[in-house]
């Protein structure tokens, strides 16, 4: 049975606790002994984004929800102890090395049935019910303050209109031998049924494993950073009041951009920050560098978005374009451009430089767009455009317009030592921008990449990349003197020369690779189905290139691919290329029932980063942790290896191994694990269950007498054979 922890605004706690809540944000979870620092009814409490409490009359307080087992256990104690200790000051104590526990027993809950409330180190906490020989699971029981909601996904604790726990993929296991069970709900209950167990030998009822960033609506994740130690992802939440814990610069409204720090491993929600107005605002570009974030996007009310700002240009349009600063651990907001015109202006990209920031995007008000800016092209009523801000003030410096006399769209930046490269797409590439390269068959829209001196005072190229239907650019960068740019194209027949990796469809997901000038265009590679595909992102190792997106047919898509997850309509897609773009390398699919896709791509050692938007996140992938109540779309962050062949929390199997009458198993990722040892002529000799364990190393002895035995051996869902001489 999994419980995974909501994580939302509606956490209530003891007025003597509140002062944790700041300091469990960063902490890895654990569980805490209470020595004095807190009130006398708590036994232990939660270092965790969320803050759990333990009472002593065995009942357990959950994100303002109270969950018992209608039955005081015997008494409670920590389990597994860790070398971490802590220390607490405040309101006139100061208590130090309190100690720490990855679990917390209730004994004897039932006769013969305990409790175990286990901290796995992903933001997740779960029981588990271990009945001993003897013990009756039918009386196990969970009640709870709240109201009880089955679904088809899992059952859901609602209180004030809030999912705040949710209980799902429950097994049972003896051994190594798992054993069917239910999960009955009656009014504010949920009981278990179990069928065919042997009563002889202990029986556990255990979980498996759900980082999703979720509100109650619609939300998304659309760009990724790290400071080195921390992941930052940014994007739009469709209901603040429901997403992860949070402080808020503005006036919440119904949707509303934000930014999330998280552990490197995604097992912690470390804080959040919602940039607001009363109208709809979102967050599409992110920078973290130095102790600064930077975030931009587009707001539907600049009089009320974030607590201060500074406006350039002519307001009056409907939406207007913001960069925000906040300081690295997101607590603080420390200034606000506005980039406006007298009609709607868009942002959806930015770059630092040393002492600037560049934003991109699109403005439907070109000769009013921001206080000075040099046009490049002929204007016509919708252009991209390049703006630059100072880092300390976020004052303007300078703006570019690249123009056509068509639409036009800027969606992505780069920058190196002497240029600023932007990347989009135009509707009119005879006439866009002042000096351009054409390569293959000009259609309906063109990709294109624009090069532009650092001032924004000078054009210097552009490439356009064509085939005879639509076409567009959605990422840009720089590596030394080579340009790599992704985005999608309706025919690769007529684009660009290539290399075509997969069953061409509607549309096609590309990457191409130019030199820095922009005039040559080296190589291109086309990732395709037979549905519709498109990239959003690149990144690149020194030697390998990553590619993130969507594909609307996995089966089809590319030349060799990994499924994670069941595909659905559209999937999220990560690929693996040569630097040359010569040979497909891989290909990750992330993938739930319905819609998911991945707009960015992140590396960091030998993980990579992923996020995007899922419309499945209990069904997502192989599942992480859920900070917030799971809604319409989620935000997803996901890691994954740099071989790419599977997500990095199942990518290393667990180690098994008998020497010298010892059982060892090293765990990558926590997990059930249980053992059945048989003689060779297959007779059943011990049965024991280990219960589920927190990633770690273990050993057990075996005691058995000098012979030869099979043991079977299970670790979550993967069952072992081994054999062992004594």
């Amino acid at each position: 049975m999994l419980w995974v922890v909501v994580l939302s605004s509606g956490t209530e706690a003891k007025a003597d606790l509140k002062a944790l809540e700041a300091y469990n944000r960063g902490i890895k979870m654990l569980f805490a002994e209470n020595v004095g620092q807190l009130s006398n009814d708590v036994v232990f409490y939660s270092m965790h984004p969320s803050v759990v409490y333990i009472l002593r009359d065995g009942s357990i307080h959950i994100n303002g929800v109270r969950v018992s087992f209608g039955s005081k256990p015997r008494f409670i104690t920590g389990d597994m102890p860790l070398k971490t200790k802590i220390s607490y000051f405040g309101r006139n104590k100061a208590i130090s090395n309190v100690p720490t526990y990855r679990r917390v027993v209730f004994k004897e809950v039932y006769p013969k049935v305990d409790a175990i409330f286990t901290a796995d180190g992903r933001g997740i906490v779960e029981f588990q019910f271990i009945v001993r020989p003897g013990g009756d699971p039918h009386r196990i029981k969970v009640e709870t303050d709240g109201r009880v909601v089955q679904r088809e996904d899992g059952i859901y604790i609602v209180k004030e209109g809030k999912e705040l726990v949710k209980i799902s993929d429950l097994k049972a296991y003896q051994g190594a031998e798992e054993v069917e069970v239910r999960a009955e709900v009656k009014g504010k209950e949920v009981r278990f049924s179990v069928d065919n167990w042997d009563r002889r030998h202990t029986l556990v009822i255990d979980p498996i494993a759900t980082a999703i960033l979720a509100s109650s609506h619609m939300d998304l994740a659309v760009d990724i950073d790290t400071d080195g130690a921390a992941v930052y992802v940014a994007g739009r939440v469709g209901s603040s009041a429901s997403f992860a814990p949070h402080i808020t610069f503005g006036s919440d409204s119904l949707s509303d951009a934000f930014v999330s720090k998280l552990s490197g491993d995604l097992s912690a929600h470390i804080a959040t920050a919602v940039l607001a107005s009363t109208g709809h605002d979102e967050a599409f570009a992110l920078e973290v560098d130095g102790g600064e974030v930077y975030v931009a996007g587009h707001t539907f009310n600049y009089l009320d978005f974030a607590p201060t700002r500074t406006v350039y240009g002519p307001t009056g349009g409907y939406t207007e374009v913001f960069v925000s600063k906040l300081s690295a651990d997101l607590f603080s907001h420390i200034a606000t451009a506005i980039l406006a015109s007298t009609s709607h202006d868009y942002a959806y990209a930015l770059a630092l430089d040393t002492g600037a920031v560049y934003v991109a995007g699109y403005t439907t008000g070109p000769s009013t767009f921001a206080p000075s800016r040099t046009t490049f092209g002929t204007s016509d009523q919708r252009d991209a455009f390049v703006s630059k801000l100072s880092r300390n003030s976020l004052s303007h410096m300078a703006t570019a317009i690249l123009a056509s006399t068509d639409w036009d769209y800027a969606y992505a930046l780069a920058v190196d030592g002497v240029a600023v490269y932007v990347a989009g797409k135009t509707l009119n590439s005879s006439d866009f921008a002042p000096n351009r390269t054409v390569f293959g068959n000009t259609g309906s829209s063109d990709a294109f990449v624009s090069k532009l001196r650092k001032d924004l005072g000078a054009h210097l190229s552009t490439a356009v990349l064509a085939s005879n239907g639509e076409d567009a650019a959605s990422d840009v960068m720089v590596v030394g003197d080579v340009v790599y740019v992704v985005g999608r194209t309706a025919d690769p027949t007529s684009f660009v020369p290539n290399n075509l990796f997969g069953s061409s469809g509607i549309f096609d997901a590309f990457v191409s690779k130019l030199d820095s000038s922009l005039t040559l265009h080296m190589a291109t590679a086309v990732l395709a189905s037979d549905g519709s595909d498109a990239a959003s992102a690149v990144a690149f190792d020194g030697s390998v290139v990553y590619i993130a997106g969507r594909t609307e047919n996995a089966s089809t898509f590319s030349s060799d691919r990994t499924v994670i997850g069941t595909s659905g309509y559209y999937d999220a897609f990560i690929s693996k290329m040569t630097a040359d773009l010569s040979s497909h390398i891989t290909t990750v699919v992330l993938a739930s029932p319905t819609n998911d896709y991945a707009y960015d791509v992140l590396l960091v050692g030998t993980s990579v980063y992923v996020c995007g938007v899922t419309n499945s996140s209990q069904n997502f992938a192989q599942g992480g942790t859920t900070f917030g109540t799971a809604g319409l779309d989620d935000a997803f962050v996901s890691k994954l290896f740099i071989t790419l062949d599977v997500s990095e929390g199942y990518k290393t199997r667990e180690e098994i191994s008998i020497s010298g009458n010892i059982l060892r198993i090293d765990l990558p990722t926590s997990a059930y694990v249980g053992f059945d040892v048989y003689s060779p002529d297959g007779r059943l000799i011990r049965r024991v269950s280990l219960s589920y364990l927190p990633a770690g190393k273990y050993e057990y002895r075996l005691k058995l007498p000098k012979g030869s035995y099979l043991l079977k051996v299970r670790v979550g869902d993967d069952v072992r054979e081994i054999k062992g001489v004594f």
